[in-house]
C-alpha cells in the first residue's frame, strides 16, 4: 500500500510539471545541509540460545522517539541521464523505564519490576545510481539501484531494588549490547518536475527484500522534497523521509532483530555548481 500510493505521487508530481526549461536546477554537482526531525517506531531484541525470545519496543524502553539530527545529502550528474546520490541521517535515543514482565536481552536476563536503562543509535547512509528512463525540457523519470547500509546499536542494562527487612539492596542483571551493520540493496523509482524556473519538486519510493546467508532482511524508504532556487547557486527545501528497516541475523550463537522506521520532516539549504 505504501509502496503503491508513493508511485501515485511520483506520476501526479509528474503530471503537475510546466514552465520550466530544465529539471533540476542543471546542476552537476548539488549539496544539501539540513536538520531532520526523527520520529523513531522500533522494536528490537537480541536472544541467546539459553533463553526465549523477548522483544522490546520503544514504550517498554522508554526511549524518547523523537529527535533532531544532522541530515546530508550529495548528487552529481555525471551524465545527460546518469545520477549518482548519497544521503546520510542519524537517529539517537536513551531511555529509563520499569518494565512489568520478565524478559531478556542478549545476556542480560530480568524478572518484572526491573529498571531498564537503554541507548539506541541508528546511522542511515543511502547511495543510489538513477538512470532517467525519460526526460523532458521541464522533468524526469528514472530507475535505479543502490545500497542502503544500516548501521545500529543498541545498550540494553536491567537492574532492580530489593527490600528485605528494611535493607534496600540493588540487584544489578548486567548490561549487553547488539550491533548489527546492514547494506541492504534498494531498486527505486524517481520523478522530478520544475514548478516555473525556481521550484523543483522530488519524489523518490524503494524497496527490495533480501535473505542471504544469516541476514534476512526487508527494506521500504520514501521521501519527498521541494527546493526553492531564489539564487542562482543556493536554495532553500524541505522535504519528508520514511525509512522502514526489518533486519534479522540468526549466527551459531544468538539472533538479533531490528525492525526500525524513522520518519520525520527535515530543511535543509541547498548549493548547486
Amino acid at each position: 500500500m505504501i509502496l503503491r500510493n508513493s508511485v501515485l505521487l511520483v506520476f501526479c508530481l509528474l503530471s503537475g510539471a510546466a514552465y520550466a526549461d530544465k529539471p533540476a536546477f542543471g546542476d552537476t554537482f548539488t549539496f544539501r545541509a539540513g536538520g531532520m526531525q526523527s520520529n523513531a517506531d522500533l522494536t528490537l531484541a537480541k536472544t541467546n540460545d539459553t533463553f526465549p525470545e523477548s522483544e522490546l519496543n520503544e514504550t517498554s524502553l522508554g526511549l524518547d522517539d523523537d529527535n533532531n539530527s544532522l541530515w546530508l545529502r550529495a548528487d552529481w550528474q555525471f551524465a545527460d541521464r546518469w545520477r549518482l546520490a548519497a544521503t546520510y541521517s542519524k537517529f539517537e535515543a536513551n531511555g529509563f523505564n520499569m518494565i512489568g514482565t520478565d524478559g531478556n536481552f542478549g545476556d542480560v536476563d530480568w524478572t518484572a519490576g526491573a529498571s531498564l536503562t537503554k541507548k539506541f543509535e541508528s546511522k542511515l547512509y543511502i547511495v543510489d545510481l538513477v538512470w532517467d528512463i525519460w526526460q523532458s525540457d521541464r522533468a524526469h523519470v528514472g530507475i535505479g539501484g543502490g545500497f542502503h547500509v544500516a548501521d545500529v546499536r543498541a545498550q540494553v542494562g536491567a537492574t532492580i531494588e530489593t527490600n528485605v527487612g528494611g535493607q534496600v539492596n540493588i540487584v544489578n542483571f548486567g548490561t549487553d549490547d547488539a550491533t548489527l551493520t546492514a547494506p541492504l540493496p534498494n531498486l527505486i523509482l524517481t520523478s522530478g518536475p520544475m514548478l516555473g524556473e525556481k521550484v523543483y519538486l522530488e519524489a523518490t519510493a524503494g524497496y527490495f527484500s533480501l535473505n542471504y546467508e544469516d541476514y534476512d532482511g526487508e527494506l521500504t524508504s520514501i521521501r519527498g522534497s521541494i527546493e526553492w532556487r531564489p539564487f542562482e547557486r543556493f536554495g532553500v527545501g524541505a522535504g519528508y523521509q520514511y525509512v522502514d528497516i526489518n533486519v534479522k541475523r540468526d549466527d551459531s550463537t544468538s539472533q538479533k532483530e531490528f525492525d526500525v522506521k524513522l520518519t520525520g520532516p527535515f530543511l535543509f539549504l541547498s548549493f548547486g555548481i
